[in-house]
């Protein structure tokens, strides 16, 4: 799907809208990018609240995980633009999750 954006987006520097969610336990993480209008996803991860994942010590390090998977996903050239609500206004998320391609991170209200 990130290649057909490419081809269809182009561009430099990419928005890509994050946030969470909750179903029951289960927290969804999720991204995308605008297109004409719409949010086309590019990444989706789950896990269960409370925390039960035993391969990783906290949901902070699968947070970084989620951000490093989408900016290497994404082609050369294309520098993503993360934008994130308030919860993830934390510096070391962006300082360790943005190593290929220097991201930048916007915090901000995300209201409809």
């Amino acid at each position: 799907l990130v290649d057909l954006v490419v081809r269809l987006k182009g561009g430099r520097f990419w928005p890509v809208i994050f946030d969470q969610t909750k179903i029951g336990t289960v927290l969804v993480l999720f991204a995308g990018v605008p297109y004409r209008g719409r949010i086309l996803p590019i990444s989706v991860y789950t896990f269960e609240y409370p925390w039960v994942e035993s391969r990783l010590d906290s949901q902070n390090q699968l947070e970084h995980i989620f951000l490093l998977d989408i900016e290497i996903s994404l082609p050369e050239g294309v520098i993503p633009v993360f934008i994130g609500d308030r919860g993830y206004a934390r510096a070391s998320l962006l300082r360790r999750s943005c190593v290929r391609k220097g991201c930048t991170l916007f915090v901000g209200g995300l209201t409809p």
